[in-house]
């Protein structure tokens, strides 16, 4: 086990979320728990409670960052026509989705409980996902 101190705060979440995409790679979110990824790792259930809150928050932040990566690629698309983005937007879409399976997964079956309401600043990434769309289809 590392050592208390030897990781930041920041540098401990990233090794988290990093350990869970790498099992999203090949197994199911059903196969994991916050002891096994705290494990992997090389640090305590508590300490990734410390850190995210609670295991939902933790897959909360996968989520996040399987999103930000989805808006990163659509903003790469060059704008043309309404329909040709719309239709390259598509295409990126359904091409991450493919290749991001169980993280994008998860993006849509990630529920929270009533005490864990969803953060200001993931709601606004979803929001400008859609928003990116909206606007493109009201030029069409």
């Amino acid at each position: 086990m590392a050592r208390r101190k030897e990781h930041t705060h920041e540098q401990i979440r990233h090794m988290a979320i990093s350990a869970v995409v790498e099992h999203l790679q090949c197994h199911g979110v059903d196969n994991l728990s916050l002891r096994k990824v705290a494990t992997t790792i090389g640090y305590v259930p508590s300490t990734l409670i410390n850190i995210f809150g609670s295991y939902q928050y933790l897959l909360l932040a996968v989520s996040e960052q399987t999103l930000l990566q989805l808006a990163v690629q659509l903003q790469l698309i060059k704008p043309t026509t309404p329909k040709q983005t719309i239709e390259q937007m598509a295409l990126v879409y359904s091409q991450f989705a493919l290749a991001n399976r169980r993280c994008f997964r998860l993006v849509f079956e990630l529920t929270m409980t009533d005490d864990q309401p969803l953060p200001a600043a993931h709601l606004g990434l979803i929001k400008s996902l859609f928003s990116n769309v909206e606007s493109q289809l009201s030029q069409y």
